[in-house]
């Protein structure tokens, strides 16, 4: 594999075609605050019982908890560069 598992700068030349966007990540009462939205309205649109809808809040901090967890410990590198995680990995569960 080349240096620095295949990733190489681009070019002044080849950028100039795109516009770049910066954001800064987003907070942990942002991520709960939509999660649980997407899960309890789910919840709540096929009739599930109150006990189950409750649960939402603490389903969605045990998965952002995970994805923090296997974020920090699973680190790409260049024999595994599939190691790659973010948040459209999450949204996958709901």
């Amino acid at each position: 594999a080349p240096p620095g598992g295949g990733r190489s700068n681009l070019t002044p030349r080849f950028t100039r075609h795109f516009q770049m966007i910066c954001l800064p990540p987003s907070s942990e009462e942002s991520l709960t605050l939509i999660f649980k939205s997407i899960l309890e309205g789910f919840l709540k649109s096929y009739t599930f019982k109150t006990e189950v809808v409750q649960l939402a809040d603490k389903v969605v901090r045990a998965t952002l908890d995970m994805y923090d967890e296997i974020s920090k410990g699973l680190l790409p590198t260049p024999s595994k560069s599939h190691y790659t995680f973010n948040l459209r990995d999450v949204s996958k569960v709901f």
